[in-house]
């Protein structure tokens, strides 16, 4: 998954510290509980009175749009750590752009919290509504990528496990994690009415392969030369 070294270095980096940081994980997984239940509460609260065949018509496997809730609040919390004193690292390891960090982070937290979830969902979602739907679960996955890119773009940077807890309180993104958890709705909207059209889910694809691969490139273009000064 990774293009460079440091890249891959700090992608190792923050697969450990996301899996050895109990403060981060007392503030994130809550969320990721959030992004397992949220689905499936929509799912059957829609068509529960008829049983599984009162959903298995419909397009109610949309509702797997909501295991994404909780892509702002981890990539928020990416920068924070109870151990923060330890980021002077940044400054004296030969690091050529901050670019790498945060590209290898971002990874790291997507592959590590976000792909297994998907993927469990996913399949529960393709027992329940059949195999048919496995183009559009796959689109909803590249969708989910494209939202965490968007995600990243939008909130305040901060360099990986870089900054206290006790920040997280001084920093009030309310109103960007609200505009944020609005776009995940515009794409399930804009899903559903893709599923209305012919090949509207393989142009819908392709449009979420392009949104992520120009976000890709717009969301670290910035920090790709600078020396990381912090």
């Amino acid at each position: 998954l990774c293009s460079s070294p440091q890249e891959s270095a700090f992608f190792r980096f923050t697969w450990s510290m996301l899996g050895t940081e109990r403060e981060f994980k007392l503030k994130v997984y809550p969320s990721l509980g959030f992004s397992i239940v949220f689905p499936f509460i929509f799912l059957f609260s829609n068509g529960l009175d008829q049983g599984l065949e009162g959903i298995s018509g419909s397009r109610s496997y949309l509702f797997i749009y909501f295991s994404g809730i909780m892509l702002p609040s981890l990539i928020m919390m990416l920068r924070y750590s109870s151990r923060y004193k330890a980021a002077w690292i940044y400054r004296t390891a030969p690091i050529s752009g901050e670019a790498s960090i945060y590209k290898g982070a971002l990874l790291a937290s997507l592959v590590r919290l976000m792909l297994p979830l998907y993927v469990i969902e996913a399949v529960i979602f393709a027992v329940l509504f059949g195999a048919s739907i496995i183009p559009d679960l796959i689109v909803v996955g590249l969708a989910m990528f494209a939202f965490a890119i968007l995600c990243f773009l939008f909130i305040r940077k901060g360099l990986p496990f870089s900054e206290p807890f006790e920040a997280a309180g001084q920093q009030n993104q309310s109103f960007v994690v609200m505009g944020l958890m609005l776009l995940l709705g515009a794409f399930g909207v804009l899903h559903w009415l893709a599923t209305t059209l012919p090949f509207g889910v393989v142009a819908y694809g392709l449009l979420m392969i392009a949104v992520t691969w120009l976000g890709w490139r717009l969301a670290f273009q910035t920090r790709g030369t600078q020396k990381v000064t912090r």
